[in-house]
């Protein structure tokens, strides 16, 4: 039987009842905050946009978060009474569109019918997505939108937790439990998938310049536009047997399925990563995503993609432009020494997959060849690097305008003046063809628009970042999006790594709070 979930809220009054009560401590820090009211004036001015900001914002959002969740509820509640119900398939397609936020692409759908005009169902169907459109209001706050990213999801965590790799996958992979309960939980609160191209994009203007252009968002008052992404969607050789989905494929029907090994050997084929978790929740839930948006799966190409040994510089024995070096022959010999007799085969039925997957909506993104950091590296390593990329994944995936930096690790630092083709490697990435940049921030928004670009931070939701906002619960480093004690999975060891834990703090305290006392490890 599960142990039911206790919150820190509980541990704390737990603590209370010992006499361990932090008052005085509470005391000590409403003083200070008092103590440095002017200094919070002078700061403001002083730092820059993307730290102090979010923080008064995010504490005017909480207190009129109620007020914004009801005003959406009660449209939520006229959309689903204005819509017409009918078995007619045009109809159907045309009220997806609506729930989707795509009043005019739901109008056109029954325009588009010849005599539209002279059938009532049509007539009231119009009617009805334009007083939905009507109750839309339009999204100004461009710099507020927050982009949360996840690698492969772990299926069998008692299988993951017990492997070699144990603490780094308690470090950055989510359990499958713990992705579902955070979309259920970002749907509740009000969140919509939204695409890059639909935030921003590439325009022609009047005087033939083409610039990045913000577009217009319309979304029911108190709804919020989010982007998603998942790293590293290759499924590595290192992974087999450790709990994670193994591959992308398509069943009979065409449809995008995981393949899952089971402990057994038998494979199974289903819902096991984060697209065809997603997938499933949205067909349920079609008002997550804006007008059909899904999230963005970024590859690296020296292990194949999509669960598919594809790369020639490893798999191939025939491949003409491997570079022999010590270090090279030695990581084939080692590492690959079983060449890929089917990857010409296996090229083509992940190019079929990368299809389906790019007309379900989702947006496919390079996070370089070799997982390259590329602050540190040289520009001459970046330009093979991003050669090889476009050589063996982007020949296979289609063309792509969005890099999700590996490491988190930008070719700039935050300042739009790194943004220019003086910064060669920036110029590099954008000669290719990059025009959305995606570094890793933590915070809770991180956006820049240039005349040419557009550049987000990102916020992992991992092992990693859970264990932190319960270590910090001052800080906002999940709970704008969900409460992190219903979704923290109790089968992870603790402390998860790479948290510093301060010495003061109980972290056998926090164990026994969550029903997680034997989790403990040293």
């Amino acid at each position: 039987m599960a142990k039911k979930r206790r919150s820190w809220e509980d541990y704390q009054r737990k603590k209370i009842k010992r006499g361990q009560s932090g008052a005085p401590i509470v005391i000590l820090l409403v003083l200070l905050v008092i103590a440095c009211a002017g200094l919070g004036a002078v700061a403001l001015v002083c730092l820059r946009p993307v730290t102090l900001p979010h923080v008064q914002s995010d504490q005017a959002a909480s207190t009129k978060a109620p007020v914004e969740y009801e005003t959406w509820k009660a449209t939520e509640a006229a959309a689903d009474g204005a819509l017409v119900q009918s078995s007619d398939p045009v109809v159907q397609a045309a009220n997806l569109k609506a729930m989707q936020y795509d009043y005019d692409g739901a109008i056109a759908q029954i325009q588009s019918i010849p005599g539209y005009a002279d059938n009532e169902t049509y007539v009231s169907c119009i009617q009805s997505y334009e007083s939905l459109k009507s109750q839309a209001v339009q999204w100004t706050d461009y710099d507020k939108i927050t982009h949360i990213f996840f690698h492969s999801l772990i299926v069998d965590s008692e299988l993951a937790f017990a492997s070699y790799k144990s603490s780094d996958y308690d470090q950055v992979m989510t359990t499958i439990e713990e992705f579902k309960d955070i979309m259920q939980s970002m749907y509740d609160k009000g969140y919509v998938l939204i695409s890059l191209h639909k935030i921003a994009k590439m325009e022609t203007q009047p005087d033939g310049t083409v610039q990045m252009v913000q577009q217009p968002i319309y979304l029911p008052r108190g709804k919020k536009p989010f982007v998603l992404s998942e790293d590293d969607v290759c499924y590595y050789e290192y992974m087999t047997g450790t709990g994670f989905a193994t591959k992308l494929c398509l069943d009979e029907n065409g449809k995008v399925v995981n393949e899952y090994v089971e402990r057994d050997g038998s494979v199974s084929y289903g819902s096991y990563d984060v697209l065809t978790v997603l997938e499933d929740f949205i067909e349920t839930h079609p008002d997550f995503s804006y007008q059909g948006s899904k999230g963005i799966l970024a590859f690296t190409g020296y292990d194949g993609i999509l669960g598919y040994r594809t790369s020639d510089f490893w798999y191939n024995e025939n491949c003409d432009y491997y570079v022999s070096t010590p270090a090279n022959d030695k990581e084939k010999r080692e590492d690959h020494t079983s060449p890929n007799k089917n990857i010409e085969q296996d090229k083509q039925t992940a190019r079929e997959v990368a299809q389906a997957i790019r007309d379900l909506g989702w947006e496919l993104a390079s996070h370089s060849w070799g997982h390259l950091n590329m602050t540190s590296t040289s520009y001459e390593h970046l330009v093979w690097d991003t050669d090889m990329w476009e050589r063996e994944v982007e020949s296979i995936i289609g063309d792509t305008d969005i890099i999700l930096y590996p490491l988190g690790a930008d070719v700039g630092d935050w300042r739009p003046s790194q943004y220019t083709f003086e910064n060669e490697k920036f110029k590099k990435l954008w000669d290719v063809g990059f025009r959305y940049f995606c570094n890793v921030d933590s915070t809770q928004y991180w956006l820049q628009y240039g005349s040419n670009y557009m550049r987000q931070g990102r916020r992992n939701m991992d092992g990693q970042m859970m264990f932190k906002q319960m270590v910090y619960p001052e800080k906002v480093l999940t709970s704008d999006l969900f409460d992190v004690y219903d979704v923290f999975d109790r089968r992870r060891p603790l402390p998860v790594n790479g948290i510093t834990v301060p010495e003061d703090f109980d972290l056998q305290a926090l164990a026994d709070s969550l029903g997680m006392s034997d989790r403990i490890i040293n």
